[in-house]
């Protein structure tokens, strides 16, 4: 019997316009065995990125310096790429047809990012046909 080859950690994309809330999210994530595309501040940035590769999960801040990620996460729903809001923007601003999407209030305690992040990877279609 061969044995399956391993398969390789689950691939974040961040995308957060504050360096300092992107690095200390890579670390944790980096550190409980997760690869960290980006981070990215601009969307037009990650939007590069995926013409080329795609994450398990996006982590993706509301306002990111080139404004809303509305378009970005538009894209991301079209491409099936599971993500999860992470802001310090209150649930109710945010349009109405994104309210069932994951959200994390940041900071988000270390537990919950981790438990969202997993959750979304089993469903991740990038991991089902891996």
């Amino acid at each position: 019997m061969t044995a399956m080859p391993p398969r390789p950690a689950p691939l974040i994309l961040i995308m957060e316009d504050s360096a300092l809330s992107s690095m200390l999210v890579a670390d944790i994530l980096v550190e409980e065995g997760f690869r960290i595309a980006g981070p990215f501040a601009r969307g037009g940035e990650g939007l590069r990125w995926l013409e080329t590769n795609r994450p398990d999960a996006v982590l993706l801040d509301v306002l990111l310096v080139d404004g809303p990620c509305y378009w970005l996460a538009d894209e991301l729903e079209r491409r099936g790429i599971p993500y999860v809001f992470h802001s310090g923007w209150m649930h109710h601003d945010i349009p109405p047809r994104f309210w069932p999407a994951p959200w994390l209030d940041k900071p988000a305690p270390v537990e919950e990012l981790l438990a969202t992040l997993n959750g979304m990877i089993h469903l991740s279609p990038a991991l089902k046909a891996g």
